[in-house]
């Protein structure tokens, strides 16, 4: 299968599911956030995304403005 033809089956449904804007990349961004929640080492999740880099890593792990509301809440929490 051709990496359009990949393409246009993520847009599908991506469509059916009214998602407006999936493409294979946000997928990646996805998978990659997803093992930093689950606390997989940078390591590691750099070998599974088959990058070269951690810095290329860090970018698709960045926190979003949510995981960072959280963090700051959790000193706020009582023991």
């Amino acid at each position: 299968m051709s990496s359009t033809g990949i393409q246009l089956i993520i847009r599908k449904y991506g469509y059916q599911a009214k998602i407006s804007k999936l493409y294979p990349h946000a997928l990646r961004h996805t998978f990659c956030k997803n093992l930093v929640n689950a606390e997989v080492s940078l390591e590691k999740i750099a070998l599974l995304a088959g990058h070269d880099s951690l810095e290329t890593t860090r970018r698709y792990c960045e926190p979003s403005q949510k995981d960072l509301q959280d963090a700051v809440e959790l000193i706020g929490e009582e023991e």
